[in-house]
């Protein structure tokens, strides 16, 4: 018996099959803009979907040690973007009054969570310190 792919799968094999299968034989090179597009789309989404429950339990640990709450891992993905929402709403009215050290562990969380964002969207982006 053959197992249906999960959805990350079936997106990459999609782009793919766009990059590798449909493009070379397409001659107008305004379609090939929208197939190179829409595989990037696919690639994109697929990166998304295999990283997105680490990266938001990750993101949910920084902001639980930064607004302080008890880590109680919520079960569901709407449950955690949900948290995630709610205490960044909190940080934002707190970092008015945070002291140094609170905003450099703030600036430290928000640069872990766009590298998680930025390591899907673009996973070749170099992250070094230096150019």
């Amino acid at each position: 018996m053959q197992n249906t792919p999960n959805k990350e799968t079936a997106l990459m094999a999609m782009a793919k099959f766009l990059g590798r299968d449909v493009r070379p034989l397409v001659k107008d090179a305004r379609v090939q803009f929208r197939i190179l597009v829409a595989e990037s789309l696919l690639m994109g989404c697929a990166g998304e979907l295999a990283f997105e429950d680490e990266h938001l339990r990750g993101e949910l640990e920084r902001l639980f040690d930064l607004v302080g709450e008890a880590p109680v891992l919520p079960v569901s993905g709407a449950e955690k973007k949900s948290a995630v929402g709610r205490m960044t709403s909190s940080l934002r009215n707190a970092v008015k009054t945070a002291d140094a050290d609170t905003l450099k562990r703030l600036q430290a969380h928000v640069k872990a969570t766009l590298h998680d964002e930025i390591s899907v969207a673009n996973p070749r982006f170099s992250f070094a310190e230096e150019i």
